[in-house]
């Protein structure tokens, strides 16, 4: 079993790494994102690049560095969260361009405020999409909050760590 003094020093290398500086490194660490391919078919449409779900998972996984399966859980929804409200945006983005274009005024700006006051008024689904962007942007906190949540309360993360509680009474 590691003593105390073991684990702190574990703790404090790993605080320092900033990931991988060889190139075989960082081909290995690219790599990180295969692992995903259950989370990738279930989020990534057939029309969308699965190469840039995993460059956006590995970004994450690089970024907020999960250091146990309670973790990766708690990264994979962001993941997840962060890829539909993108596309969620690309929707958005697509509606107001084709809303824009029927639009009969000169005027950039009062084309704009037409197109807004269109689908705002008359298309429910355009609505829909910003109760669907709010319910995103709450996972994306949510998960990330469990995340520090779990790195304060010390979920075990190396082998032989226990979890020690003081019993109620």
């Amino acid at each position: 079993m590691r003593t105390p003094a073991q684990k702190a020093a574990s703790r404090a290398n790993a605080a320092r790494s900033t990931g991988p500086k060889t190139p075989a490194g960082k081909r290995a660490t690219s790599r990180n994102a295969l692992r995903h391919g259950l989370l990738a078919q279930a989020i990534v449409l057939d029309n969308e690049s699965l190469r840039g779900f995993y460059a956006m998972v590995r970004d994450n996984y690089e970024c907020l560095n999960p250091r146990n399966p309670f973790e990766e859980a708690a990264v994979d929804e962001i993941c997840s969260a962060e890829w539909r409200l993108r596309r969620l945006w690309s929707m958005e983005r697509k509606a107001f361009n084709l809303e824009m274009a029927a639009q009969s005024s000169a005027d950039e700006p009062a084309r704009l405020v037409g197109a807004f006051d269109s689908l705002a008024a008359g298309r429910p689904h355009f609505l829909l999409l910003h109760r669907y962007e709010n319910r995103l942007h709450n996972i994306i906190q949510r998960s990330f909050n469990r995340l520090l949540l779990l790195r304060k309360c010390g979920v075990p993360n190396e082998a032989g760590d226990v979890i020690e509680t003081t019993p109620k009474g």
